[in-house]
């Protein structure tokens, strides 16, 4: 994997430099709100599609099925439900664990929209090792993946493809859970349903509009948490719950600071913190060719 960047305040290197560990935001409560109902709008859209095409075409029963016809009503009613959970997902009552959090990150090293999103009074693109952050993540829980986020317009064939093939996997493990079964493969089915609700958020949670498209995101979407990583901070006024995940330091190659009227001064000060803690032979730190605007 290439490397990665992740954009950052003063506090927010700071937390990761010296407390070792990144959080993972509550997409629901993200600054940007329209970024996760992009997503689930996108994919409402492509089931109700689903819908009406099955409603014109019956899905014919598979080679092994002992029936003549398959329940139409029980296949729409089960794509029907999945866009309740889409629907719901963003319910201020729904359970915490139940949400999706992100940790988000470019492969762009200094881009001038990502300065201004996410720390325009200054700020800090850490690189990192794309193939070690990936390697600790998947030793240290399978709970959290990474996945490159998927930018929408409407020809973007790529994102149409994946989408389809998405719904008709739903569609095929509901098929087969329709016909009888042994109790240990019923179970196995169910948990597979499950499982789909589940990628199925994580996908909403990938989709974002185009115009955002420079920005290359790729994400850390958690799919479940342990009760240790959950953590709440204050604000605007709310109570926001979040992860904390540990991370090594070695993963860190260099930390470029931003657009700012004292880069030397900032850059001496960041440099003299890193020596501190330790890390100024191991990280490199570097001026942004972005001008400041």
């Amino acid at each position: 994997m290439e490397k990665l960047y992740h954009y950052t305040d003063s506090n927010g290197l700071l937390g990761i430099l010296k407390n070792k560990n990144i959080w993972l935001s509550n997409i629901q409560l993200l600054n940007d709100t329209s970024e996760f109902e992009e997503g689930k709008k996108i994919l409402y859209e492509k089931i109700e599609k689903k819908i009406k095409h099955i409603k014109s075409n019956p899905i014919k029963p598979p080679k092994d099925c002992p029936f003549e016809e398959l329940n139409q009503k029980a296949i729409i009613g089960h794509l029907e439900y999945m866009k309740e959970c889409l629907a719901e997902w963003s319910h201020p009552t729904l359970n915490a664990r139940s949400f999706q959090f992100v940790f988000s990150l470019s492969k762009e090293k200094d881009l001038l929209s990502q300065w201004r999103a996410y720390c325009p009074d200054g700020g800090y693109s850490i690189e990192i090792d794309g193939q070690k952050f990936k390697a600790y993540m998947n030793s240290f829980t399978d709970n959290i993946k990474i996945e490159d986020c998927i930018y929408a317009n409407q020809e973007n064939g790529h994102l149409t493809k994946i989408i389809d093939e998405f719904i008709d996997k739903i569609l095929q493990t509901y098929v087969e859970s329709l016909i009888p079964r042994t109790i240990e493969m019923i179970s196995e089915h169910k948990n597979t349903i499950l499982n789909q609700q589940n990628n199925l958020i994580s996908l909403a949670s990938r989709l974002k509009h185009h115009a955002f498209h420079e920005e290359s995101e790729v994400r850390l979407i958690s799919s479940g948490y342990k009760d240790e990583w959950l953590e709440h901070r204050v604000s605007s006024g709310m109570i926001i719950p979040y992860l904390k995940i540990p991370i090594q330091l070695d993963m860190i190659n260099e930390i470029m600071i931003g657009p700012t009227l004292t880069p030397e001064r900032v850059k001496n000060s960041l440099s003299d913190f890193l020596f501190q803690i330790g890390e100024f032979n191991n990280i490199k730190v570097s001026l942004s060719d972005t001008p400041l605007i």
